[in-house]
């Protein structure tokens, strides 16, 4: 068994959310920081003359609701217990949020979270999230060096994806190549070597997380802002903020003996990557898809880019994309990329990025950063 200790360096600002947004009722801004907290523990350190008047408010019907939410964050203010996390907030999100919260306004009030460990107060990307990027990256550079050398499969896998009509037939054909190429066609994940491969969760520290605005870049538009839609997400600092970069740790296991955990697996196991083929493979698919969307998007991408693909091509490096807008290139694997856009339209390439912009001039793409093995 192989460990490795890993560092990871966001190079842009990385979101690896819940799925879920917090709504105006868990959250209070103040000296320019979003504080979410747990109001139940707030109601339960409320002064009976406080909780008297709360529950008042709420009866009230809808014109008492603002009042009643006022009330709720002013004692949750005052009641640092019950706090979950603190983090600051970009300034296009704290008027934004400032807004909402005085207008009652659900919808521009939602905030997007990153997973968080509410005893240790930090919050969390997961390994599952690492490790789905690894075997993307694998999947995309077996499959493109077998395109190379292999005319016949080339033709076979190309009139096969030609040959749906709709985004969930395509998901199944998906399923069958990565079948095919990591399980040699084993329905069975039990099967499949790249459960050997372990990643650990990485904790990232409340200083190091933000709050702000994404917006959408369409391709060839500057401005790009879609004015009125209303995305607020937690992210994690980075070098693109030209402030020091976190410099986060997690595990790497590559069981690769481990040949007793189930019968007649032995053949299988040559397929469990090792450490070197793991690095090769996110530098060809990482690199290609940077140095692809720098180009179709120069607004997002400057010249120290060039610095961090040198970086990453050093030995025990390697780029990686990791999160919400990553976009289907990064996800997808080279050479037989082909997707639905929103127009039902079949597209090898996006027309449009998601992008953060902490201060409301600069660009910053989602998801990039610099992994080491240490």
């Amino acid at each position: 068994m192989a460990v490795y200790t890993c560092r990871l360096i966001p190079l842009t600002p990385i979101h690896v959310g819940t799925g879920e947004t917090i709504a105006l009722e868990d959250y209070f801004l103040a000296n320019g920081r979003l504080t979410r907290f747990h109001p139940p523990a707030v109601l339960r350190a409320m002064s009976e003359a406080d909780r008297k008047r709360y529950l008042a408010l709420l009866g009230g019907g809808d014109t008492n609701m603002g009042d009643a939410l006022k009330l709720l964050r002013q004692c949750a203010q005052k009641t640092p217990d019950a706090w979950i996390y603190s983090i600051e907030v970009g300034p296009a999100s704290r008027q934004s949020l400032a807004e909402a919260l005085d207008r009652i306004d659900t919808r521009r009030g939602e905030v997007h979270p990153l997973f968080w460990n509410e005893l240790t107060r930090q919050a969390v990307l997961p390994g599952s999230a690492i490790k789905g990027a690894l075997r993307t990256a694998l999947l995309s550079a077996a499959v493109a060096g077998r395109l190379s050398r292999d005319s016949h499969w080339k033709q076979t896998w190309e009139k096969k994806l030609s040959g749906e009509d709709n985004s969930k037939a395509l998901a199944r054909q998906a399923e069958e190549l990565e079948r095919e190429i990591f399980r040699r066609n084993e329905r069975d994940l039990e099967w499949d070597p790249f459960r050997f491969i372990k990643v650990s969760d990485t904790a990232v520290p409340a200083e190091m997380v933000r709050l702000d605005r994404a917006r959408l870049l369409q391709q060839g538009k500057e401005d790009g802002a879609a004015g009125k839609i209303q995305m607020h997400f937690e992210r994690t600092l980075s070098a693109s903020d030209k402030s020091p970069a976190p410099q986060l740790e997690f595990t790497l296991v590559i069981e690769k003996d481990e040949k007793a955990w189930h019968e007649g697996i032995g053949r299988y196991v040559q397929g469990v990557p090792t450490r070197d083929w793991l690095l090769k493979s996110l530098r060809f698919h990482f690199i290609t898809r940077a140095i692809g969307e720098a180009r179709r998007f120069p607004s997002l991408y400057s010249d120290v880019w060039k610095s961090w693909i040198e970086q990453a091509k050093q030995p025990n490096c390697a780029l990686i994309r990791l999160g919400r807008f990553s976009h289907f290139e990064s996800l997808s694997v080279e050479g037989l990329r082909r997707t639905l856009d929103r127009r039902d339209r079949w597209i090898t390439e996006g027309t449009s990025r998601t992008y953060c912009t902490p201060d409301g001039t600069s660009k910053m793409p989602f998801g990039w950063a610099l992994l080491q093995l240490v």
